[in-house]
């Protein structure tokens, strides 16, 4: 499939984004109609195996073991950055993957924003704006596909339940790094209340790309739910079922 070949695919149709927050534990599969459109971001695909669309802008998903064991048997398109160097692709039929670039919004060596970094364009062949986390990149390309409204669950930016992603539950999927892999140093947590939330501090960089990403799409007047119950509060709160 084409880039191209996105724009305003899917005008009009909900559209819900399903990142990796521990909120995506209580979400009601049921509350997915048969006509959404769903993008599933990073581990959310785990969630949600029928998603037409995966998103990922980290190259380390090739580590986890939902991408040998549910991507190549999933019907999901694959909406990958193509500037990080993906070597476990050939699992994946081709015409399955759509690559994309970025535009910067902050560069973190010159310690710069640009302020067209979140300029949101319909035009699918141009980079997407810049990404804090993968979730804003699939924003912009529901924007693109002409989706309205736009849901947002698990993009929590806080603990739940002491627990930071929805996996970490009981009774949900195993999702781990595959052993064989080396893993990537993790930062100890340091939890801070924000917003009547605990997070962990390496959170208050996505809640400030949040709350600029947010001033963008009223520009645009694209319409974003947030079903995650966390510590966001740049978009309109609302349980998914009334939506």
């Amino acid at each position: 499939m084409h880039i191209n070949e996105l724009e305003n695919i899917h005008k009009d149709k909900r559209c819900i984004i399903l990142a990796s927050g521990p909120s995506l534990h209580h979400l009601d599969i049921q509350n997915i109609k048969t006509d959404d459109i769903v993008i599933a971001i990073n581990a959310g695909i785990v969630k949600y195996s029928k998603s037409q669309y995966f998103l990922s802008d980290d190259n380390d998903v090739q580590n986890w073991n939902y991408w040998d064991t549910i991507l190549p048997q999933c019907e999901a398109k694959l909406l990958l950055y193509k500037d990080k160097p993906w070597q476990k692709i050939s699992s994946i039929r081709y015409e399955r993957i759509i690559w994309y670039k970025h535009k910067c919004w902050y560069d973190l060596f010159k310690n710069i924003y640009y302020d067209d970094g979140l300029e949101l364009t319909k035009e699918a062949h141009l980079p997407i704006i810049g990404a804090r986390n993968s979730s804003g990149s699939a924003i912009h390309f529901a924007y693109i596909m002409g989706c309205n409204p736009i849901i947002l669950v698990g993009c929590d930016c806080c603990f739940k339940d002491d627990k930071k992603y929805f996996w970490q539950f009981e009774q949900e999927p195993i999702v781990k790094r595959l052993k064989n892999k080396d893993t990537i140093p993790i930062n100890p947590i340091k939890k801070i209340n924000y917003n009547g939330k605990q997070i962990d501090t390496c959170f208050l960089e996505f809640v400030e790309y949040w709350n600029a990403l947010s001033k963008q799409c009223d520009k645009y007047k694209i319409k974003i739910y947030d079903a995650s119950d966390g510590a966001l509060s740049c978009f309109e709160k609302m349980d998914i079922k009334n939506i």
